[in-house]
């Protein structure tokens, strides 16, 4: 923002925070997105110009994303998946910012208050709406498996598929009964007492 203030570019502060993170906190790297986005847009920048130049996906369809998955939406998942491809938005960014946001829900959960300069309202209330879907320990799990398809991506020359099978794979994770919780329906069937 400091640069576009002096260059006197108009640069929405949604459009500065999508540049933020694409540029995953290197400030030249951020640098050079502005500049070309000057070169494409001349002196006023939006978000949408952001995502379009840069096949970047928006944060809030990221957490509509999230959302379907935790809610074991698999073909609306799948769905909303297909579209980002169709719209030209790169795969190996899109899984990573799932996967930021995946932790941005796990520090959520832990302490919401961390967020509250980090994330925009909008996300905030998206990752409460997302963190009672889902226990720490999935979240965890559910992290684990999207790092473990983008370690798979980078070498795949179907990027696509690899996601695909890793959201299936979450939502089928997701809908399995965790053995604490079969301990704790037990424990309630025989009145609350472990034995």
């Amino acid at each position: 923002q400091f640069i576009a203030t002096n260059e006197q570019v108009k640069l929405e502060p949604a459009a500065a925070h999508a540049i933020a993170r694409g540029a995953d906190g290197g400030l030249r790297d951020a640098e050079s997105m502005l500049d070309q986005l000057v070169a494409f847009c001349g002196d006023t920048i939006a978000e949408a110009d952001v995502l379009n130049i840069f096949g970047f996906t928006s944060e809030q369809s990221i957490a509509g994303f999230c959302e379907k998955v935790l809610r074991g939406e698999t073909a609306a998942a799948l769905g909303l998946l297909d579209e980002q491809v169709a719209a030209g938005k790169e795969m190996m960014k899109f899984v990573s910012d799932l996967i930021a946001h995946l932790r941005d829900l796990l520090v959520y959960k832990v302490k919401p208050e961390a967020l509250a300069d980090e994330a925009a309202p909008e996300i905030q209330s998206s990752l409460g709406a997302e963190a009672a879907l889902i226990e720490t320990d999935r979240l965890l799990d559910l992290i684990e498996q999207f790092a473990a398809a983008e370690g798979r991506m980078k070498w795949a020359p179907n990027k696509k598929l690899h996601f695909e099978v890793a959201v299936i794979k979450a939502i089928q994770t997701l809908s399995q009964v965790s053995l604490t919780e079969v301990i704790e329906n037990l424990t309630a069937l025989r009145g609350g007492a472990p034995s």
